[in-house]
């Protein structure tokens, strides 16, 4: 199966519902530049590797892992964002959804609303464009690792004092879902 010329990857896999496991680590997609809604319905996903994905030409990832609600993790620290201007809902009714790590994304020319309906959000691993994402984050209680509540105020002071004193500028955010 060669998808070395593709461009368009939406809705290949859109609602198929009955997928338990994919393996798309062999898929070639330096060229794609949409990936709207390529994963969303497959409600009874619970294991896909895309450790080989290029992303690196990306642009739209609207909905692309909406209503993969058995999913309890997701590996992201592999995405190249650079180009993406559209992630609404890129995580829409993920309801089990517990980890995320996004530690490698670009936020600074995306659209927002990422993370609606994951309410059993838990660990939320990004870099230091943490405070773009905060702001879809507040109805979530976000704790750091010792288990204060973050606010706007700290993120920035959180953010500049892990700068200046990590080397890979990836944090963690502890989310607790319970008021």
């Amino acid at each position: 199966f060669n998808t070395q010329n593709v461009t368009n990857m939406s809705r290949m896999f859109y609602n198929c519902s009955k997928l338990n496991s994919i393996n798309l680590s062999y898929f070639n997609t330096q060229n794609v530049t949409n990936m709207c809604r390529m994963f969303e319905g497959c409600s009874n996903l619970n294991s896909i590797n895309l450790s080989n994905f290029n992303t690196q030409n990306a642009k739209n990832m609207l909905y692309i892992f909406g209503e993969c609600r058995n999913l309890l993790n997701l590996d992201l620290s592999f995405f190249d964002t650079q180009k993406v201007t559209n992630t609404i809902q890129m995580f829409w009714n993920y309801s089990k959804l517990n980890s995320i790590d996004l530690s490698s994304f670009d936020l600074r020319n995306v659209i927002f609303n990422m993370f609606e309906e994951c309410d059993n959000l838990k660990i939320v691993k990004i870099n230091k464009n943490l405070t773009k994402i905060y702001s879809q984050l507040r109805k979530h209680i976000l704790i750091d690792e010792f288990g204060n509540n973050i606010n706007e105020n700290t993120i920035s002071n959180n953010v500049n004092n892990n700068i200046n004193n990590s080397n890979n500028n990836n944090f963690n955010l502890g989310i607790n879902n319970n008021r």
